[in-house]
C-alpha cells in the first residue's frame, strides 16, 4: 500500500538487512528497495552483502575511508 505513495521527501536506513534472508527473500527485498528508489525515496544501508553492494548508486566504504586519516 504505502510503496505506490511518493517518497520523495523519505530517508529510510537499513542496518544490515539481509541477515538470515534466503538469497531469494534477498531478491524481493532488492525489488522492494527498488520500489522505494523509483518513488523518489532516499536508501542507507548498512551492509556486508555483496548483493546489495553490487546493486547500490554509491558505496561508501569505512574501512577505506579509516586507512586514509592520517594517524
Amino acid at each position: 500500500k504505502h510503496l505506490d505513495h511518493k517518497q520523495k521527501t523519505t530517508l529510510f536506513v537499513f542496518d544490515e538487512p539481509t541477515i538470515g534472508l534466503h538469497p531469494l527473500d534477498v531478491k524481493v527485498l532488492l525489488k522492494v528497495m527498488q520500489k522505494l528508489l523509483d518513488q523518489g525515496a532516499t536508501i542507507i544501508t548498512i551492509t556486508h552483502d555483496q548483493n546489495l553492494i553490487v546493486n547500490a548508486d554509491n558505496i561508501l566504504d569505512q574501512a577505506r575511508l579509516l586507512q586514509s586519516v592520517p594517524r
